[in-house]
């Protein structure tokens, strides 16, 4: 999903949609927070469902590299395979040549107010139904005129409590059974 088809369905949960209007809305104030209600309530939900990532290095021998650095919005190791290494904190000294498989977790892509809305979002598609509530929630939060904002607020909660942060495992599938004697 795109930053644009989020706002896009936002706008029209609490009926600010407006096609021909600059951003699809004329609210003003709606229009100058969304991109930093969006990033907010993103970051909020990857505390709860976070991203990983794997990628691939080419090591040397006593190479030390500081993960922070090297990897794409680092947060935390999960794991390092294909190369013996130590390991203090964020700093890693690979122990011999090779390539080295390196699985973490990692941030979501900052969105800024000057983020283009083609952006493209890194989650399953089961958190963007959460995400909306909580943006409509979070864009409605000063409007005390019918307590609207409530409502997205409840459904945001609900969505985060439902949500299943186990981390998937793969399947181990052993034929042949138990020799006999």
């Amino acid at each position: 999903m795109t930053l644009e088809q989020i706002k896009d369905n936002v706008l029209r949960m609490i009926e600010e949609y407006n096609s021909s209007a600059t951003g699809h809305t004329d609210d003003v104030d709606i229009r100058n927070k969304i991109n930093i209600v969006v990033n907010s309530i993103m970051f909020e939900i990857c505390e709860l469902k976070r991203l990983v990532n794997r990628t691939s290095l080419s090591v040397e021998a006593n190479e030390t590299i500081d993960l922070q650095e090297e990897l794409d919005n680092y947060r935390q190791l999960i794991k390092i395979t294909g190369v013996k290494f130590d390991i203090l904190k964020r700093y890693v000294t690979f122990l011999e040549t090779g390539t080295a498989i390196i699985t973490y977790y990692k941030n979501p892509v900052p969105i800024t107010s000057n983020t283009n809305d083609s952006y493209e979002f890194e989650l399953s598609d089961e958190l963007f139904p959460i995400m909306e509530n909580g943006i409509a929630a979070k864009l409605l939060e000063n409007d005390v005129s019918a307590n609207y904002g409530q409502v997205y607020l409840n459904k945001y909660r609900e969505g985060l409590q439902l949500l299943d942060t186990r981390e998937d495992t793969g399947i181990i599938e052993i034929e042949g059974g138990i020799d006999e004697f």
